[in-house]
């Protein structure tokens, strides 16, 4: 429609919508940009935007508060309707969600969701870079795929409390052109996502960033300007790694296979909820993790007192966060103050149980 307009003299185009909890599509990518005219930050005077919202710390019970964010109430939408849809929000909590979205243009995630993405984003910080943590000791998580997900593969440097989270990932270059994928379109113009030709991804490309990370590359694949550093472990999980694990091993990395099984990432899960909330895991603002992050749900495994990532729909890609579980998971085997030889000693001991 919007390619249509060229054709009129006075063209114009109306989109009216409430909030999502899709942080990866076309319509947060407009409230983004939206905000960016009303900060001052950005100018188009052929662009024009209102936003009706409830603001930060309002009540919202509170019939003012819908006001705000209902500018047609007592017309479009009753009072009286309002209240009903309130009380049923009140006694549940996936209504509560409906609630927010629907009715006070708030954006939330969806589902049981895991990750505290009020405290993700207060703890992003775009000005780290990973060159200020070259030689640095760090962990490495890997999660595979070839086709449709992402492949992703996250770098964690433990800063005392603090861990610092970098991130890539990868699709094949036929899934990122194809219609409905303009946000993974726009992730790779803007170096967020990586790509390979064809319809499946060639992982040696994960693989030389895996060895260049770790100081043994030889700069293939693009990758001559990343920085190395001390990598004490890289966990993968064993699905498409084989061939990728017995060459890091034979480059002396030591490689650890996790299958992604609730009783493995359980311990490493409950960590990253705790650490974001309590603003522990500082992210360098990549869109994609953040995404990643919007879309990692909970589930509690039936029987048992495990929790497992998952996903509301299959275009809901996780697989950075699972990464990032893989690459906490070391950090929960030993106590986070011992010395790199306790540490060592402790995880080999712990290591044939856990896995």
């Amino acid at each position: 429609m919007a390619s249509a307009l060229g054709a009129r003299e006075q063209p114009l185009l109306i989109a009216i919508t409430t909030a999502g909890y899709n942080t990866g599509g076309i319509c947060f990518e407009q409230r983004k940009y939206l905000q960016s005219l009303l900060d001052g930050d950005r100018k188009n005077e052929r662009y024009f935007g209102l936003i009706f919202e409830a603001d930060e710390g309002d009540e919202p019970r509170d019939p003012a508060t819908w006001a705000k964010a209902n500018p047609s109430l007592h017309a479009a939408k009753s009072l009286e309707y309002m209240q009903d849809e309130w009380e049923k929000a009140a006694a549940s909590p996936a209504a509560m969600g409906e609630f927010l979205r629907k009715h006070l243009d708030i954006w939330t995630s969806v589902g049981a969701a895991a990750i505290d993405m009020d405290a993700w984003r207060a703890s992003q910080d775009p000005s780290m870079q990973l060159a200020q943590y070259a030689g640095r000791k760090a962990y490495i998580g890997v999660d595979l795929a070839t086709r449709r997900d992402p492949a992703s593969v996250v770098l964690l440097v433990p800063d005392g409390k603090l861990f610092r989270l970098f991130s890539w990932h990868f699709l094949p270059e036929k899934v990122v052109d194809a219609p409905g994928n303009e946000h993974l379109w726009g992730w790779k113009n803007q170096g967020l996502v990586f790509t390979t030709p064809g319809a499946e991804l060639d992982l040696n490309i994960v693989e030389a960033l895996v060895l260049q990370l770790s100081g043994l590359g030889d700069g293939s694949w693009g990758w001559s300007d990343v920085p190395a550093l001390d990598v004490e472990m890289v966990v993968y999980d064993a699905v498409f790694a084989a061939q990728m694990a017995a060459n890091w091993e034979k480059a002396g990395i030591t490689a650890v296979e996790l299958r992604s099984r609730a009783s493995n990432l359980n311990e490493p899960f409950n960590k990253l909820i705790a650490s974001v909330e309590d603003h522990r895991v500082v992210n360098d603002g990549n869109e994609v993790l953040t995404w990643m992050a919007g879309n990692t749900l909970l589930k509690q495994v039936q029987g048992g007192d495990y929790i497992y990532p998952t996903k509301q729909v299959p275009e809901d890609s996780i697989d950075g966060m699972i990464a990032t579980m893989n690459a906490i998971w070391p950090l929960c085997q030993v106590p986070e103050d011992t010395s790199d030889a306790d540490r060592r000693n402790s995880f080999f001991a712990a290591l044939g149980a856990t896995t």
